[in-house]
């Protein structure tokens, strides 16, 4: 576990140059850090999946909160669910409509196929509303000051 817990973080490092792109430009790019991370995370944990959807979510809000900064210098929770929503909307729903026309292959894949449940995908789509339900309140930001 110590391994696989070790093994996305080294990913993150390489989304702040994506940060400043288009949030429809922004996913793809994310999206291939974020397979790799996965495969990172399999080699160290003998093909376990300890935290795909961690990793999927990090760097989703990760890449969300980095556009935001870029853009006005601050973090806003809202703004940064908002963008997550529209990064991810039409991508996803690509990956739905396609995962609807194959036999599935993970889990998520599984549940979907079967009972249509979205899963962290879904939750992506929406702009994460179990995280903005229990979050700051959308008139708060937080400033970033470097040390």
């Amino acid at each position: 576990v110590k391994k696989a817990g070790r093994s996305p973080a080294g990913f993150l490092k390489n989304l702040p140059h994506f940060w400043k792109r288009n949030l429809q430009n922004l996913f793809p790019r994310i999206r291939r850090t974020g397979v790799l991370a996965e495969k990172a995370m399999f080699r160290a944990t003998g093909q376990v999946n300890t935290h795909k959807g961690l990793i999927f979510t990090m760097g989703i809000l990760s890449a969300c909160a980095g556009h935001c900064y870029a853009r006005i210098r601050r973090f806003d929770t809202a703004e940064i669910l908002a963008s997550a929503s529209e990064m991810t909307e039409k991508a996803l729903e690509a990956d739905f409509f396609e995962m609807s026309q194959r036999t599935p292959v993970t889990h998520g894949e599984i549940l979907f196929q079967k009972y249509k449940e979205r899963g962290i995908r879904g939750e992506a789509q929406k702009g994460f509303p179990i995280i903005g339900g229990n979050s700051a309140s959308s008139d708060e930001t937080v400033p970033c000051h470097r040390a």
